[in-house]
């Protein structure tokens, strides 16, 4: 069912999941490490209409229906357009979350859940130590400073680019605050405007943005751009002090050179894996990505029947199913 490509086997098909080992490809979501074979030729692609959107790739050739495997997508929670994969094949049916999240964004819906027979499961937050702050608290607390650093200083919010920066423009405006925003930013919320959430901000070099610029305001930034060198540098040119922070799950586990970093996470946590598999039920569970064997010494300890996927795909496994 499984080989060691991270590609699904069944009847017939060879699907990539999240890589571009093989012409037909899945891509859960629009982040760069899920969705190479969007940059490679001559791929037939399944994704979300969203996903295709965020990457350009709305025209690319899809993946033919199997009369043998019906393949299907629910949401992932993640960000925009995020999916999982449901294959159903011979009264079994097996499902790969993606990157996902059971709590609701600003942006987002949580990821659906279903009763399955196979289950491989994404687990970069998967260490049992992991549990993220409620994501209204943690929005709350990020407002609550945004306000207080306005009255006095320019704010810089740092996010990925495509989703968690939504994310942050999507809490401002529930404060009454339209940020002004990078224009990598930009390109993903026009799409994001494109599929109905909506999206008050002003580009950053635009000529709105550049008379905005002349007070104190607040910006939207792409994560890698944040820092006390940006600070330093966006306070020498406008002649006014600068705040930043960034957004991000890590930030209970590294150091970041910005004045705060607010643990705000597109993740599900060990906590919210745990729930899901509970509603989902499965007889066969692989973890793959970020701290799989936590995740799977975790769930076998609980009675499951779990394999870290790094390990188990080093073999075939369908002699499993």
């Amino acid at each position: 069912m499984l080989d060691g490509r991270m590609s699904l086997r069944l009847n017939g098909l060879t699907l990539s999941l999240d890589n571009a080992y093989h012409a037909d490809c899945y891509i859960s979501h629009a982040h760069s490490d899920h969705s190479s074979a969007a940059k490679r030729k001559g791929k037939r692609l399944l994704a979300s209409n969203e996903t295709l959107a965020l990457l350009g790739k709305e025209s690319a050739e899809r993946i033919k229906a199997s009369e043998e495997v019906e393949l299907r997508l629910m949401s992932a929670g993640h960000m925009l357009g995020a999916t999982q994969l449901v294959a159903e094949w011979e009264g079994k049916k097996f499902v790969y979350t993606g990157d996902f999240k059971l709590e609701p964004g600003l942006t987002v819906k949580g990821a659906e859940v279903e009763n399955c027979d196979y289950l491989l499961m994404e687990s970069t937050y998967a260490s049992p130590s992991t549990k993220f702050p409620a994501r209204e608290a943690v929005v709350a607390e990020m407002l609550k400073w945004v306000k207080k650093e306005a009255e006095l200083n320019t704010v810089i919010l740092g996010g990925y680019s495509t989703g968690k920066a939504q994310e942050l423009v999507a809490a401002l405006n529930s404060a009454g605050i339209t940020p002004l925003v990078h224009p990598r930013i930009e390109r993903v919320c026009k799409v994001y405007e494109r599929f109905g959430v909506k999206l008050e901000r002003v580009v950053l070099n635009s000529e709105e943005g550049e008379e905005l610029k002349q007070d104190n305001f607040v910006g939207v930034m792409p994560f890698h751009l944040v820092n006390r060198e940006l600070a330093y540098e966006v306070s020498r040119i406008c002649g006014k002090g600068v705040a930043t922070a960034l957004a991000t799950g890590w930030a209970n586990r590294f150091y970041y050179p910005v004045d705060r970093v607010f643990q705000l996470s597109d993740h599900a946590d060990f906590g919210e894996m745990i729930e899901y598999i509970e509603r989902a039920q499965p007889r066969q569970i692989y973890c793959c990505y970020g701290e799989s064997e936590y995740l799977a010494k975790a769930l076998r300890a609980r009675g499951y029947n779990a394999q870290d996927y790094t390990q188990a795909s080093q073999r075939t496994l369908a002699s499993e199913v």
